[in-house]
């Protein structure tokens, strides 16, 4: 019940913001009764077609179990009242350390609500140093679904919707667990994810990203090592991913790369990716990356990496000195059984060190601004893929 309560919960999430683009494009102003009405119409869709959703049963939980899960689940709830400071949202404290959330997701959330839609035309004159209109619009439009129902524009909701997403993973990371491990090592493993999953950049694209493409990439490997799984529900979670950020883009390809004998069946998500570069492409919406010279600017880029990374670690970097640690316990076997994940987060990182190779800005304010945060993509993947091995270390010595 919990594992189809957290599919309907990340799918749900992109029919809502889904569900006001559609209204956009119709024409149909944006207010509660219209929204409402759509909402209304995607549950009744969602809920039938969620019947198939249903993971193979699991067993009864044993106490310990519980109580681990029960705490897990008031550390979600932390996190959404963590994120209901009044001060967080308040720009003249947290300008500069939260600047993507006032100028990115904050303001086209604030400029879509007034304007009861979105103003493509406007969009393409905001610089993209600042607002970044190049990327997808899913996420403004999300963080607009409970100020349109309320009528009333208040930040302190993002909170909630990123709890409330990063819970739904937790709970597809802790049945993906169960594959594999006991109920109590399980909820054990979740509870160690949690902060994984749970991130401290409240307001911003990264929770959403990482709950839609790390809940995909599980689902895959699922479906990869021979479980019951629908593949369509991972392929609409990879849809969604692609249309938070860019970088959701780059980790469907990733996970194209690391699974090419799925490619076939990624094909919607594809699609809705496709879509998305023609519309942004027709109306002139732009980017920074190939701007300019591109071959000296990647020569001067690269060169300053050894100081632009120095003193920059990467999202948990205990979690990742644990994961990759547990990794080389038995790297032959671990590197087989989790060959899908560690491609996936291989190619992703490769794809940002492109990027920042390729950035037209001083790559050293670049990497130190962003390198933490979006190490947090993978850190789900690359920390499951610890805790499997961890485990198989384990049974080895039994």
């Amino acid at each position: 019940m919990m594992f189809r309560a957290a599919l309907i919960t990340l799918l749900g999430a992109g029919a809502a913001a889904a569900v006001l683009l559609l209204l956009d494009l119709l024409r149909i102003p944006w207010n509660a009764w219209t929204l409402g009405t759509g909402l209304a119409v995607v549950a009744v869709i969602a809920w039938r077609w969620s019947g198939g959703l249903k993971a193979a049963g699991v067993g009864g939980l044993k106490p310990a179990a519980t109580l681990i899960n029960c705490l897990t689940a008031i550390l979600v709830l932390a996190h959404a009242i963590a994120g209901m400071r009044p001060g967080l949202w308040d720009w003249t404290d947290w300008l500069i350390t939260r600047r993507d959330y006032f100028f990115i997701w904050g303001y086209k959330a604030r400029l879509f609500f007034v304007e009861h839609g979105i103003p493509w035309s406007f969009l393409r004159t905001l610089p993209n140093d600042f607002s970044h209109p190049d990327y997808p619009v899913l996420v403004p439009l999300l963080f607009d679904v409970p100020a349109v129902l309320t009528s009333s524009f208040d930040p302190r909701l993002f909170a909630w919707i990123d709890a409330a997403l990063g819970g739904a993973l937790l709970v597809v990371a802790y049945r993906c667990l169960r594959d594999e491990l006991t109920p109590t090592e399980s909820a054990l493993g979740t509870l160690a994810l949690s902060g994984s999953a749970l991130l401290p950049w409240f307001g911003f694209a990264d929770g959403p990203l990482v709950a839609f493409a790390a809940s995909a990439a599980l689902l895959i490997r699922r479906a990869l090592r021979g479980h019951t799984v629908s593949l369509g529900v991972a392929v609409a979670l990879l849809s969604l991913a692609a249309m938070t950020k860019n970088e959701g883009i780059a980790f469907f390809v990733a996970v194209c790369v690391a699974a090419p004998n799925l490619i076939r069946k990624l094909w919607p998500a594809a699609a809705v990716i496709g879509g998305w570069l023609v519309a942004r492409a027709s109306m002139h919406l732009p980017t920074d990356v190939f701007v300019g010279p591109l071959l000296p600017r990647i020569a001067h880029n690269v060169a300053m990496f050894p100081s632009a990374f120095a003193n920059v670690p990467v999202y948990q970097p205990i979690v990742w000195i644990a994961a990759l640690v547990a990794i080389a316990l038995a790297p032959a076997a671990n590197l087989r059984r989790e060959r899908f994940l560690l491609t996936v987060v291989a190619i992703q990182l490769c794809f940002y060190l492109g990027a920042y190779a390729m950035t037209p800005y001083d790559v050293r304010g670049h990497v130190n601004g962003s390198w933490e945060r979006i190490s947090s993509h993978v850190t789900m993947l690359i920390a499951f893929a610890g805790l499997t091995s961890i485990r198989e270390s384990l049974r080895s010595r039994e």
